[in-house]
């Protein structure tokens, strides 16, 4: 199934803590949230399931350019997700709620912040993903996790992602003290071709086997490092 937003719309809001949202197999491309969050789809409370889809060209004046989480529980399986913008979250914004993607691509996304997915106030897991060519004028090219917002990033790829300023790969720059329950978390990752002022920025994240770069002589473990330090990754 195809869903066309026409470039004038957005075709999902999930509002009510009880009602649920499966999308399996579906097409949903040119949506447009006009001054609002979420181009395709915007879930506030509730859960949203996203199984197979395909999310092209997808719009929202503000944040999540295809997806906005503000609440609720949100599961994105086997997706993709390209050619989609925002100010904040080319393709996703998570603000709130708990959010799941696990075998997904995310290509050619752009935002000010976080060209492909934001992270802010709330956590994130991605597992085998794929972030290809997103770019953000400010910071975080392909994910950038911003407040309170913590993130479990493990075996997935970030290859040509670009940001003007910090973290083509990853930016993490919580405003806050980060504790051991909200530290986030990162396992053998690789990253290939990124372009900005670093790779990876972070502050308080403990990093464990990550691949810096597969093109690289210099790889090896990085170990937990200091709360108070702020730390980047130029490879």
């Amino acid at each position: 199934a195809v869903l066309d937003g026409g470039g004038e719309r957005q075709l999902f809001h999930v509002s009510v803590p009880a009602n649920s949202l499966t999308l399996r197999d579906v097409t949903l491309r040119a949506t447009h949230a006009t001054a609002l969050d979420g181009g395709a789809l915007l879930l506030s409370a509730g859960a949203a399931r996203l199984e197979n889809c395909l999310v092209n060209s997808s719009v929202a004046d503000r944040g999540g350019g295809a997806i906005a989480a503000h609440g609720g529980s949100l599961t994105v399986l086997g997706c993709t997700f390209e050619s989609s913008r925002a100010t904040t979250g080319g393709a996703i914004l998570v603000a709130g709620g708990e959010t799941w993607v696990q075998a997904s691509t995310f290509r050619a996304n752009a935002a000010d912040r976080g060209g492909a997915i934001a992270v802010s106030s709330s956590r994130l897991r991605i597992e085998s993903s794929t972030f290809e060519g997103n770019t953000a004028s400010a910071v975080g090219g392909a994910l950038g996790v911003f407040e309170l917002g913590t993130f479990d990033l493990k075996n997935s790829t970030f290859v040509a992602n670009h940001a003007v300023g910090q973290g083509a790969a990853v930016d993490y720059d919580p405003s806050g003290f980060v504790d051991d329950e909200w530290r986030p978390t990162f396992e053998s990752n690789s990253f290939t071709h990124n372009e900005g002022l670093s790779t990876v920025r972070y502050t308080n994240l403990a990093l464990w086997a990550c691949e810096r770069d597969t093109t690289s002589a210099t790889r090896g473990m990085l170990t937990r490092v200091a709360r108070t330090t702020t730390h980047t990754l130029n490879v």
